[in-house]
């Protein structure tokens, strides 16, 4: 991980958990103390972070973007072709289940031309848009905001997907390895478990910048996936041996 990834995963966290300290991010980024110490140093004299009593926060800014602002302008044309991949999975009349990251928003255009499918979303910014762009019956889950990711998850989340199955379901995630999808928030990560339990298929966005890369919560084993859908062939040949259930890899 680049210094600069490490850094853009530094302020994700702190704005998830509005303070950590950096023995914590060292777990979360699997990275040294004194690698952590030099990008908090970095972040601090950008203006973005304060230090204070053990504990890094935010520092907060008058006009502060949003952070699923931020996430789309990155590696936008690589999450514009997995989506134009993903699109491929989806037939007329299924139940669709799209979450709130911005790979898997960006596959809403790709729906204009799908007929008579139900699309279930947790994404704000992705329902908003679907309202404007499709036909379609969308289903908005409810459930508690993360502040700033625009994601429902939580119990009353989980509890809204119970009476439907699912007929193809599309994800992102924080980091993969050869056997393991991460998230960088357990809640996030157990309401894509339930959407998985009621799913038929399930399918995973991860553009190549992720690969390699663990975080503290195991979304899912990878063979819990019917295919994944990248933006380049995997450097490390292990991705699509590791397992004789191993999912199929599309770029």
């Amino acid at each position: 991980m680049s210094n600069q990834e490490r850094q853009q995963e530094i302020m994700a966290i702190l704005r998830l958990k509005k303070e950590v300290k950096p023995c914590d991010l060292c777990l979360m980024l699997h990275s040294s103390l004194s690698t952590v110490r030099r990008d908090l140093i970095q972040l601090e004299k950008d203006g973005q972070i304060k230090r204070s009593y053990g504990k890094i926060s935010l520092k907060q800014l008058a006009h502060t973007e949003p952070v699923f602002q931020q996430r789309q302008r990155q590696n936008r044309q690589a999450k514009q072709q997995m989506a134009e991949i993903a699109s491929d999975f989806i037939g007329n009349g299924q139940t669709v289940f799209l979450d709130s990251s911005t790979s898997v928003h960006l596959l809403v255009p790709f729906l204009r031309d799908k007929q008579d499918i139900v699309i279930i979303t947790n994404g704000l910014a992705t329902a908003a848009q679907l309202n404007t762009e499709t036909n379609n019956r969308v289903f908005f889950v409810g459930g508690e905001l993360t502040p700033g990711l625009g994601g429902a998850s939580g119990g009353l989340a989980e509890a809204f997907l119970l009476p439907f199955t699912i007929d193809v379901a599309f994800f992102s995630c924080r980091g993969i390895d050869p056997n393991f999808a991460y998230e960088a928030n357990n809640q996030h990560a157990h309401f894509k478990q339930q959407v998985m339990d009621v799913s038929q298929q399930s399918i995973l966005l991860c553009d190549a910048t992720k690969f390699s890369t663990r975080y503290f919560y195991k979304l899912a084993q990878l063979t819990a996936f019917s295919a994944v859908i990248t933006n380049q062939a995997p450097v490390d040949e292990h991705y699509l041996t590791a397992s004789e259930a191993q999912p199929e890899f599309y770029w």
